[in-house]
This record gives structure tokens, sequence and C-alpha cells, in this order.
């Protein structure tokens, strides 16, 4: 089944929580995002990841 358009950027931002999430688990000591004119998605990213 194809996504529709407006969940595309839902999809990505979900994606990139697991990846996040992951890489701090494993110990990663920090994140560091480029942000290409949009700053939406990763706004998104930052009220569903979890950083203690």
């Amino acid at each position: 089944m194809k996504a529709k358009p407006e969940h595309t950027i839902d999809i990505g931002v979900e994606w990139a929580v697991k990846q996040c999430e992951e890489l701090l688990d494993r110990g990663a000591p920090l994140l560091h995002f480029y942000i290409m004119q949009n700053s939406g998605p990763i706004d998104k990213l930052f009220d569903k990841i979890k950083i203690a």
C-alpha cells in the first residue's frame, strides 16, 4: 500500500525517532541534524524523542 502524500512527513518522523533513540541507547554522545528550509519535521521529531 502506498502512503498518502500528507502522511509522508509523519512516516519519516517516526523512522527518525526510532533511529535517534537507537543511536542514543547505543551510546551516541550527541545527534546532529541538517534542516533544509523546513523546520516542521524536526519540530515534530523533538516533540517525540525521549532525551533524558
